[in-house]
This record gives structure tokens, C-alpha cells and sequence, in this order.
């Protein structure tokens, strides 16, 4: 089965997304997507995401990896495993 072209594969800013209490997210882009077939059964999607927050007044930069393992499921991909880790910022 292949697996689908995800849709922001190419860098597309994301803008004013609400979080819970007084964090709220104000952009953020999708990059470095990039879709592996580990087995005709098992794709492994990696990417990048880049963007900026305000907290309490202030607002700050992130870089965060993620990676996430599908399968195929009657006829659909779903998602079985994900994983997220934040870079570390450079002073």
C-alpha cells in the first residue's frame, strides 16, 4: 500500500494556534518532511518544525524534531508509534 504525499511537505507557516492557559503558539512551519517505506507494511515520516510561542508576555523561539511510524489498517494508514524531541536552542 503506498503511503500518501503529506500535504505541508513543503515549508508553510501555521499562525495563531490557541493552547490551554496563557501559552498560545504564533507561527509554525513544517520542514525537512520526509517519508521512508520501512516494509510494503510500515512507513516511517520524519520532519521538522520551527516556530515561535508567547508565554506569559514573552515570546520565545523552538526547533523540535518528531517522527512517527504507520501502518496500513483496513485500507487506511494509522499511526502506531510518535515521538517528539526539542532541539536544543544555541546561545
Amino acid at each position: 500500500m503506498e503511503f500518501p504525499t503529506p500535504h505541508f511537505s513543503k515549508r508553510r507557516p501555521r499562525r495563531r494556534v490557541p493552547l490551554p492557559g496563557s501559552k498560545a503558539l504564533i507561527i509554525l512551519w513544517f520542514c525537512n518532511v520526509r517519508v521512508r517505506m520501512l516494509s510494503p507494511d510500515a512507513a516511517l515520516l520524519t520532519e521538522r518544525f520551527t516556530g515561535r510561542y508567547r508565554l506569559d508576555g514573552r515570546e520565545a523561539d523552538f526547533t523540535e524534531r518528531y517522527t512517527s511510524i504507520w501502518v496500513p489498517d483496513r485500507g487506511k494508514w494509522r499511526l502506531t508509534d510518535e515521538q517528539l524531541s526539542m532541539v536544543p536552542q544555541s546561545k
